[in-house]
């Protein structure tokens, strides 16, 4: 390959020049890909019954008067009283929700007729009288009967 000289311009082997202005950014690149999930956390503690949420006693009927294991607070507002009435009691039986001393607080006889398989409910709101189990009443000596007797209740924030 041959030089060639251009006449103004001289190849005296001189620095270079001065380095030119940035171009403009390119795209933005692709996102990358999620990373793993992480651990799931370990449960909580076991609910309380605490001011503001609410509670349920759910007690299995026969054919005897039968009070619940669970004890509804001081302050408590039953929100709703139901029966489940699964296997028909005898002709004759009445069924009442409430508590000692105050037998049809949540739910009177008239309520409900225990002789039919039905889902009966008295929504509402009562103060508990007492602090105490919720007491399901079964007269009328029945032979054959069974279901569920349910409140709700909260004990309200102050």
């Amino acid at each position: 390959m041959s030089e060639v000289e251009i006449e103004g311009c001289s190849n005296n082997g001189g620095p270079p020049g001065p380095r030119g202005p940035a171009g403009p950014a390119g795209p933005p690149g692709a996102a990358g890909a999620a990373g793993p999930a992480g651990p799931i956390g370990p449960q909580g503690p076991p609910g309380t019954g605490v001011a503001g949420g609410v509670v349920e006693i759910r007690i299995p009927t026969a054919l005897i008067t039968e009070s619940s294991a669970s004890v509804i607070p001081a302050g408590a507002i039953i929100s709703a009283a139901e029966l489940d009435v699964q296997t028909p009691y005898s002709a004759g039986t009445t069924i009442s929700l409430g508590q000692a001393g105050f037998p049809t607080a949540f739910m009177l006889t008239t309520d409900n007729d225990p002789t039919l398989a039905d889902f009966y409910q008295v929504m509402q709101d009562t103060p508990a009288p007492v602090v105490g189990p919720l007491l399901v009443t079964i007269a009328g000596a029945p032979s054959v009967g069974a279901g569920f007797a349910i409140i709700r209740y909260s004990v309200p924030n102050v």
